[in-house]
């Protein structure tokens, strides 16, 4: 099992995007711009996974708000160089927080993370 959405790969956009489940890929991708790949979880972690991303500037992983999305952050620190993390709410992931909250929420999260980077 891979990434879900990987062809999406494919883009001359500079920022490419990560969350957890297939379902989640589909509502982000209706929220930012650029590829949006899924993974089925933290543990089909392959060690050639980080090869996909080489060539963006930024990778930005959204991160669920329980344990596997904090061990997914964690993954993606230590593998991939230019990961930024877009953390959930507790017990929230990118669909709940879009069903209950609307793209808005996604929106304001994602500002967060880039104003984030500026000030670093």
């Amino acid at each position: 099992m891979g990434f879900f959405n990987v062809l999406s790969l494919d883009s001359d956009e500079e920022v490419a995007h990560v969350c957890e489940g297939e379902i989640d890929a589909i509502t982000l991708s209706q929220v930012v711009s650029g590829p949006v790949l899924a993974l089925s979880g933290v543990s089909k972690w392959k060690p050639h996974f980080p090869y996909h991303l080489t060539g963006f500037d930024r990778v930005v992983v959204w991160a669920d708000g329980d344990k596997a999305g904090q061990s997914m952050a964690a993954t993606f620190r230590q593998h991939v160089s230019n990961a930024d993390i877009v953390q959930m709410p507790t017990g929230e992931d990118v669909n709940s927080l879009f069903c209950t909250k609307g793209p808005d929420a996604l929106r304001a999260l994602f500002e967060e993370e880039e104003e984030n980077e500026r000030v670093q």
